[in-house]
């Protein structure tokens, strides 16, 4: 194929939008490093959460999912900045309106880096709930959830639900962070709301209502 006809069929522009979105994010450090603390830090706090409970009898009412998984209360605040950051960081430096010279279509701009921090954010968030199961998996048997004490296995559908529950739980908490990010433009700000937004709530409350849905 002759360069004219290359040049006769450039790229979509929702492809250019990603593709450009996708350079800055992988070339900018704290995206990678917040996401890696997400992982360390979910997989962290279940360990420790894990290896302190204890289930003496069938009465003790302690819900395995909800140890193995403590840990995404703090880390969801990693994952908040993260998203925050995703857009913010643009706003701050002025890099906003290159970006939109380059790609003067909001929506498609818009889209591909909300894209683009979905994935990443995705994935680590199933690593760290996968990390943080396989913990409780290993730990919370010696600690007295078994069969004895009504726990028939730790990888249930009730379980494997909640695992679910918390990956997308996180990615949304990005995409919340994204739009807030968005909308007040301005970084610390946003980082404020979210996490005043995110800490009201009492932790554990998605996993309890991925456990026990209504009658």
């Amino acid at each position: 194929m002759s360069l004219t006809a290359r040049a006769a069929f450039p790229p979509h522009p929702v492809v250019q939008a990603l593709h450009a979105e996708w350079t800055k994010f992988r070339t900018v450090a704290g995206p990678a490093w917040l996401l890696a603390g997400v992982v360390t830090l979910t997989i962290a706090v279940a360990v420790a959460a894990a290896s302190a409970a204890q289930c003496q009898s069938a009465t003790c009412g302690i819900d395995p999912a909800a140890v193995s998984f403590t840990g995404i209360y703090p880390a969801q605040a990693a994952v908040a900045v993260a998203g925050v950051l995703a857009i913010g960081n643009e706003y701050s430096t002025g890099i906003i309106k290159l970006s939109l010279t380059a790609m003067p279509r909001r929506l498609t701009w818009f889209f591909a880096k909300a894209t683009v921090l979905t994935a990443p954010v995705l994935a680590a968030s199933a690593l760290a709930v996968a990390g943080a199961a396989l913990a409780g998996r290993l730990i919370l048997p010696g600690h007295g959830f078994t069969l004895a004490h009504g726990y028939a296995s730790l990888t249930s559908a009730t379980d494997l639900r909640a695992a679910v529950g918390a990956v997308l739980y996180l990615t949304l908490i990005a995409l919340l962070s994204f739009g807030l990010a968005a909308a007040v433009r301005d970084p610390a700000a946003a980082i404020g709301l979210v996490l005043g937004v995110l800490y009201l709530f009492s932790p554990g409350t998605w996993t309890r209502s991925a456990r026990c849905p209504p009658a």
